[in-house]
């Protein structure tokens, strides 16, 4: 049948060939050829319309279009089943894990497994990295690299941890100076970072490690950080796994309707060309690829549905929240460890808290509202929080890349540095000063798809601020309030009704400041409850932790 089809650039036309026809339609300005998709492309130009339109008619062409299966997708074999979802958990048992992959991660490990080098792309929340901890542990495949972005790298370990304990995880900083002894571990994490500095065409010590060790794997976190084949990332990526046996990608936002961002991460992982053939004719067959006098223009999509399925097939799995969600709960919550910048100022107001609270009689003072350590404790606070800005900017940065397309709600307590987030990623910002008016106007306007980021103070968006829930459902806290009543007023601006997704909920917490005895005293409610049911408040209860820290009784 002859065909043809249009967008708001092309006219697409497919016939069998003609030697008539094909002679005709390369009078057409632009007329080029889709050798994959067997199809013509035509610009659209006013001058074209018209003469275009009753050439078609003429030749008894018809609105719609053809799909012919690729020769590719009808032959490609998946492997070989080595290992079921059913062997994996029994293998998680016997092995003595500390943590048991759920189902739904025991199907995604099997597959890991099965498929050899592939790419996870499950949805945030639904455990990629427990997947991958527990791929590696089963396969026995260290020593083992992990790259990842700087913001995660050491939940990586806290991770491990939770799996096997036993395991010797090493994290390689981009500072100067470190233990040379960490890359005797079991498993190494970089950031990408050290991959892309500049003046790595020369490699530094580090980098030569990298290239000198003999990997048993390679996990790729965020994989689609390598999608632009000119970065220095990615040439420095592709150095490294050349040698390396089992190579994995991590992402969430894999592609979004653009194919031509999957052939970096896939040639990283050495499967480019089993999957998918040559690159010439995946752009061709997937990205409906068109030459123009700039070049080869690789921007648009073609033929989706057979692609998701030789991805299927080949080397990458994704499932949603709502295919699991039955498996998940209502929250997701993690706690992400967070260095501070200012170490030394912020140990120096924490000895002088304990100094004087050596010389005072706590329960006399602890009633007055301005007593000198409860100014000291408002400065830790404060502290903490400044100390922990520069990789709070990080995270998110590194978040809005990772997560493509989706929303991030962003919870403080202290104005100023929610201020200066809020400046930083020109993203609105809800605090007190803030009209009602205005407040609904910020949420409309988020809830609808207006703003990807959105930064509130805890006390004046954790309550009256209905509708964030209708698109979002990621949650970061860069502080706690003291209240657990506020923190679960926070929390329910997403778990509501209209919630569609799990919710993932992120602690961006210092475990060497008061935001340790923080999440302690938020998380036991009926010490707070008890507290104040004797009149007491939160400050008296943090003013004894520090008593009995200086103490040494905790």
């Amino acid at each position: 049948m002859n065909y043809y089809y249009k967008d708001n650039q092309y006219w697409y036309v497919g016939f069998r060939y003609d030697e008539r026809l094909v002679k005709e339609i390369k009078r057409f300005v632009g007329a080029g050829y889709n050798p994959e998709n067997k199809e013509w492309y035509i610009p659209f130009t006013l001058p074209t319309v018209a003469p275009l339109q009753k050439w078609l008619h003429d030749n008894g062409f018809v609105e719609g279009m053809n799909y012919y299966p690729s020769k590719r997708v009808l032959e490609y074999q998946e492997p070989p089943v080595i290992i079921t979802p059913e062997d994996v958990a029994i293998a998680c048992k016997e092995l003595g894990f500390k943590r048991m992959p759920r189902p739904y991660q025991c199907e995604g490990i099997a597959y890991m497994i099965n498929h050899g080098n592939c790419i996870n792309g499950d949805d945030c929340g639904l455990g990629k990295t427990g997947q991958t901890i527990a791929t590696l542990e089963l396969m026995d495949a260290f020593p083992a690299l992990v790259i990842t972005p700087a913001s995660v790298k050491y939940n990586w370990k806290k991770e491990w941890e939770k799996w096997n304990p036993t395991r010797t995880v090493g994290v390689v900083g981009r500072k100067k100076k470190f233990d040379e002894n960490v890359w005797q571990n079991d498993v190494i994490i970089i950031n990408y970072d050290i991959l892309g500095e500049r003046g790595l065409d020369k490699p530094t010590a580090k980098f030569k490690e990298l290239l000198k060790k003999r990997w048993a794997s390679c996990v790729m976190d965020e994989i689609h950080f390598l999608k632009s084949e000119k970065a220095l990332r990615t040439k420095m990526a592709k150095k490294i796994v050349k040698t390396v046996p089992h190579v994995w990608g991590l992402t969430g936002t894999l592609t979004q309707n653009k194919p031509a961002d999957l052939i970096q991460p896939f040639t990283i992982i050495r499967r480019f060309e089993d999957i998918f053939g040559s690159t010439k004719e995946f752009k061709y067959r997937y990205c409906n690829a068109k030459m123009t006098v700039f070049g080869m223009d690789c921007s648009g999509f073609s033929n989706l549905e057979e692609l998701h399925e030789l991805l299927r097939m080949g080397g990458y799995i994704r499932r949603n929240k709502r295919d699991v969600l039955d498996e998940l709960p209502p929250m997701v919550e993690q706690t992400i460890d967070v260095p501070i910048s200012n170490t030394r100022e912020y140990r120096k107001a924490e000895n002088n808290l304990l100094e004087y609270l050596e010389k005072i009689d706590i329960n006399k003072v602890n009633s007055a509202v301005n007593a000198p350590h409860l100014v000291m404790i408002q400065t830790l606070k404060q502290l903490s929080i400044e100390g922990k800005l520069p990789f709070i900017t990080t995270y998110i940065k590194e978040w809005l890349e990772a997560n493509e397309g989706e929303q991030l709600l962003v919870f403080g307590v202290h104005r100023m540095p929610l201020q200066q987030l809020a400046e930083y990623f020109k993203a609105p910002l809800i605090q007190g000063g803030v009209s009602a008016d205005k407040k609904q106007q910020i949420v409309n306007e988020f809830s609808n798809g207006g703003h990807r980021l959105l930064f509130a103070n805890i006390q004046s968006a954790g309550t009256g601020t209905d509708g964030l829930q209708d698109n979002c459902s990621n949650l970061v806290y860069i502080e706690l309030p003291d209240k657990s009543t506020e923190l679960e007023q926070a929390n329910a601006r997403l778990e509501r009704m209209g919630q569609r997704n799990s919710i993932n909920i992120t602690y961006l917490l210092s475990p060497d400041t008061i935001d340790a005895d923080i999440k302690e005293m938020v998380a036991d409610k009926g010490m707070i409850t008890g507290l104040v049911n004797k009149g007491g408040n939160e400050n008296e209860l943090l003013t004894k932790k520090f008593l009995l820290k200086k103490n040494g009784k905790i």
